[in-house]
């Protein structure tokens, strides 16, 4: 009986300190835990797979500027798990925008993803902002690699799946 009641009183301290970190967690972050179902869900990863993640921003901005500051990628998802957009070696890629690129595009969006696709052993070339055969052949073996749809276009699903690839 002794040692039942024990056990007892050790899960509870063991909740009690659990209950306790977790709303110190939350009283860091400035906001009320209240405000978790209107929050982002934000996680960044390093190009070696390290990762952390949040959910009290107030704003898809907030998120990107997250991720870029503890990151080199990620992702910025809203409360009820819909995917935003994502960040790329320093570039953000709102979804609400247009955030397609193919053979042919040139520009940040393009050298982000050239960044990544090096970072993760594809090689996408020299970084210079032109989607050209060697990115596109990159592209392609990546989305290989991870089951998506082989079209050599960096799309959403493509996009999401560069956030967070190792």
């Amino acid at each position: 009986m002794k040692k039942w009641m024990k056990s007892l009183v050790g899960v509870g301290v063991c909740s009690a300190l659990f209950l306790n970190s977790f709303q110190a967690a939350s009283a860091d972050t400035g906001m009320e835990r209240s405000l978790a179902s209107t929050s982002y869900y934000t996680k960044a990863y390093t190009c070696t797979a390290s990762s952390s993640w949040t959910n009290y921003l107030s704003s898809e901005s907030n998120g990107y500027s997250w991720v870029k500051s503890v990151g080199e990628k990620g992702y910025v998802k809203n409360s009820s798990g819909t995917l935003l957009g994502v960040v790329l070696n320093d570039t953000s890629i709102d979804f609400s925008y247009s955030y397609l690129i193919k053979r042919g595009s040139t520009g940040s969006k393009v050298s982000a993803v050239q960044k990544t696709l090096n970072c993760l052993g594809y090689n996408a070339g020299t970084v210079d902002g032109i989607f050209g055969s060697q990115t596109e052949a990159a592209v392609k073996a990546f989305q290989r690699d991870k089951g998506l749809a082989v079209d050599g276009i960096v799309g959403k699903n493509t996009y999401y799946y560069l956030s967070f690839s190792k």
